[in-house]
């Protein structure tokens, strides 16, 4: 404390801005003035990127917006094979789809968003233990693989599809409620489970979405759907840092977490449910195909 009180006496008496010294009259020693500024230029940091996010933001949407005419208006194959009817009809199913997707994306990157210096410190972690807790959730969604893709195999697709949605939501919640209790010595076991579990669930998702979207498209016209598919799940690329580094930069008061943390994990937790208001039917064949 000495040591910061000193570093804050030399640049509060030598700072020139007018800033630092407006702020002193609101506080009682030159730490608290400049922790104010500090702060004050913190949120002008997070308004001036506001710009270049809905930029980032609108570039995503128009992208996404593309695929998706393209899909259903442009596709020369798509446009010979199949009636506009059943095009748009198998766009009901793979949108909705497709944003649960980049739900589970946002949901497998939050944890390498979190990863910051001001939400280590207030949780009481350093970077080695959300390196622990990254490696448990990808080698967890590694080796389950096989075995999430039979039972996706044996259970159908909707139900692998349910499967998934419940299990993601349900570990991300916890997640969230992990987060809000704060910091502690048994949050790692916990962090690093309830993450695995997550991982573990969206494998279900992944062999299930691959079933569904091969039923509804012609083998020649798959690989220019898979771009198309492409566009959308991996906007939660996107969201993870996005949105998600936003919440993560709002500082908690007296060293305690960022408020808004909990909704890093939330967020995935209400998307997905909002982007799959009903499971996908039993996919059918054009009449219009070949």
């Amino acid at each position: 404390d000495n040591i910061c009180s000193d570093v804050a006496w030399v640049v509060y008496e030598s700072h020139e801005s007018h800033a630092l010294r407006r702020a002193a009259n609101y506080s009682s020693t030159p730490t608290a003035a400049l922790h104010i500024v500090c702060a004050r230029h913190l949120q002008q940091s997070a308004t001036d990127e506001m710009p270049v996010q809905l930029i980032i933001s609108s570039l995503v949407a128009a992208c996404v917006l593309a695929g998706i005419v393209y899909d259903v208006e442009l596709s020369p194959v798509a446009r010979r094979l199949h009636s506009r009817r059943f095009r748009y009809r198998r766009l009901l199913i793979w949108l909705p789809n497709g944003g649960v997707y980049a739900a589970f994306y946002m949901a497998r990157y939050a944890v390498a968003v979190g990863n910051i210096d001001v939400v280590r410190d207030s949780l009481g972690l350093d970077a080695s233990a959300f390196g622990t807790v990254l490696a448990s959730g990808f080698w967890i969604y590694a080796v389950t693989g096989p075995f999430t893709g039979r039972a996706a195999d044996a259970i159908g697709a909707r139900a692998a599809i349910a499967v998934a949605c419940g299990g993601v939501v349900a570990s991300n919640l916890a997640l969230a409620l992990l987060f809000a209790r704060g910091g502690g010595e048994h949050l790692l076991p916990w962090f690093a489970t309830l993450y695995a579990v997550s991982c573990m669930f969206q494998g279900f998702g992944t062999a299930a979405f691959v079933k569904i979207n091969a039923a509804w498209y012609a083998p020649q016209e798959r690989g220019a759907f898979a771009g198309v598919f492409n566009l959308l799940i991996n906007s939660g690329y996107y969201l993870a840092p996005g949105v998600g580094g936003v919440l993560v930069r709002v500082e908690g008061a007296g060293g305690r977490p960022p408020p808004y943390l909990p909704l890093l994990f939330g967020l995935p937790a209400l998307i997905i449910p909002a982007t799959s208001p009903r499971l996908a039917p039993t996919p059918v064949h054009s009449p219009d195909a070949p």
